[in-house]
């Protein structure tokens, strides 16, 4: 039970790394390919340094992964182009939903009723911080956004497999941003950058993306895709609360509803999770 706890407690530190993001890009006043680009540039650089001179393994299962977690990254990004940003977290967010179907289909794993209770408070709270913001929005951003919420219920369901590599995955799938990107960067170079901008771009490589998916590596093997997902929607609830916190953006009273169900949500989630490891470690 310590292995799988310590497991959660990695995945929660993922998506605290992962929620600085809408703090460090508010901070910075270039688009949004430029921002990507940069981000997984630095990204690239922190992994090479980290795996030194060993060889990134290559196998499908790690292709798989990189593709995967490229385009949540660059589907997101268009899709906050395209489509309200609030429609674009929300349907990003449908990931455990789509993690489910992959167990089902694949793995033939149900979920648990207590898996599907947290699933449903979650998308409640996810829909209630975000409720003043939704709107229709544009058809193609909403269907590339919940692409998007496709591509990363694969990060957590194939970083499963025995053969996998998140650590590997994550150079990857950054060095194919880079090449895909590298062309709008220099069609639209960045004309000036402060220090401030500086070191928010910075923090988004070392931070929001290698320490985030360091501690991914470390969570993801011990505990399950669906588990891994739903912890990660903290993500979405503390995204918004960093910015309140550093840009005095106050959220609304049902945001902070929406926020106490998803807490409320996964901290129930892992108390059962953690009852029925236990009931079937007495019973053996």
């Amino acid at each position: 039970m310590k292995t799988k706890i310590n497991a959660n407690l990695y995945i929660l530190l993922a998506a605290l790394c992962w929620s600085s993001g809408g703090m460090l890009v508010k901070m910075i006043s270039f688009d949004p390919f430029n921002i990507a680009f940069f981000r997984a540039l630095i990204g690239l650089i922190a992994f090479g340094i980290y795996l030194k001179k060993s060889i990134p393994k290559l196998n499908m299962t790690i292709i798989l992964s990189a593709l995967c977690i490229a385009l949540t990254n660059v589907l997101f990004v268009i899709a906050n182009k395209l489509t309200f940003a609030a429609n674009a977290i929300i349907l990003q967010y449908t990931a455990p939903i789509f993690v489910i179907f992959m167990d089902f289909f694949i793995n033939k794993i149900k979920a648990t009723r207590h898996q599907l209770l947290t699933i449903l408070l979650c998308i409640v709270g996810v829909v209630l911080f975000f409720f003043n913001d939704i709107g229709t929005g544009k058809i193609i951003g909403n269907l590339i956004a919940l692409f998007s919420g496709i591509t990363f219920a694969g990060v957590f369901f194939i970083n499963r497999f025995e053969n996998s590599s998140t650590v590997d995955s994550a150079f990857l799938s950054n060095f194919m941003i880079v090449i895909v990107l590298l062309p709008f960067a220099i069609i639209n170079p960045i004309k000036s950058i402060t220090i401030n901008e500086s070191i928010a771009v910075f923090l988004l490589g070392t931070i929001q993306v290698f320490m985030a998916y360091i501690f991914f590596s470390k969570g993801i093997q011990g505990t399950s895709s669906i588990n891994a997902s739903l912890i990660s929607i903290i993500e979405a609830v503390l995204n918004p609360l960093w910015v309140a916190v550093f840009f005095k953006e106050l959220p609304n009273t049902l945001y902070f509803i929406g926020f106490f169900i998803i807490i409320f949500a996964s901290i129930y989630n892992i108390f059962k999770e953690n009852t029925i490891e236990t009931d079937v470690k007495h019973s053996k």
